[in-house]
């Protein structure tokens, strides 16, 4: 099913959601697949059945204090107070390629997701991401399910090397999170160590440009 289609005919779902809900749920293209019923349940308990079995909201749960909606994420927060924990929800489920990204002058390596590794990389150098305006593509998975979370995985795994830095968007200064500081076989070996086994890694720079990032570290 297209998430541009979504459909309730469920019997049982549509006898537990309100046509407020159902409303919401369609203008936010989200898929009844990933509802998860929580009634009755405390909220440690749906929270931890939702992630043992992929749900991404509940319905059914305590009411929210602002304006009483029982619609919330696998984290707890109000879907419909704040729609935006609704993107940030459904990242971690969506496929895409996990990337490693490089930047010499900065000594600088970032892991991230993207659906077209060319056009990322474009955008990260046009925000000066970190600084920096060298970046270029050292590897990229396969298209995977869950790419957003095997980012993540991957950052954990390198946090001890986690640095932030400055990026440009629409003229604004933000501050980044996702920027390391260490050796490319650091970031390559993390990558490894978050993909299903069997995932397929792409080299994307050649031999001497990656010998270029080993040892790359910033001073402490």
């Amino acid at each position: 099913m297209e998430r541009s289609s979504v459909k309730f005919e469920s019997e049982d779902l549509m006898a537990k959601l309100s046509e407020a809900q159902i409303q919401f749920l369609k203008a936010h293209k989200i898929d009844p697949s990933l509802l998860y019923d929580a009634s009755g349940q405390s909220s440690s308990d749906w929270r931890g059945a939702m992630k043992k079995i992929g749900k991404k909201f509940a319905f059914g749960t305590s009411p929210c204090g602002a304006e009483g909606h029982t619609l919330r994420s696998r984290h707890g927060h109000c879907i419909q107070c704040d729609p935006s924990r609704i993107a940030y929800a459904l990242r971690f489920s969506k496929p895409g390629h996990v990337y490693i990204l490089g930047s010499l002058t900065g000594k600088l390596i970032k892991i991230g997701v993207t659906t077209e590794l060319a056009s990322r990389v474009a955008n990260v150098v046009s925000m000066q991401y970190g600084n920096a305006s060298d970046w270029q593509p050292l590897a990229v998975t396969e298209k995977i399910n869950g790419a957003g979370k095997i980012e993540a995985a991957a950052h954990n795994i390198l946090e001890a090397h986690r640095v932030t830095g400055k990026s440009c968007r629409a003229g604004e200064t933000h501050i980044t999170y996702e920027l390391y500081s260490c050796d490319y076989n650091n970031a390559k070996s993390a990558l490894e160590s978050a993909v299903p086994e069997g995932t397929k890694i792409f080299t994307k720079a050649s031999q001497p440009v990656l010998s270029a990032f080993k040892g790359l570290e910033r001073a402490a």
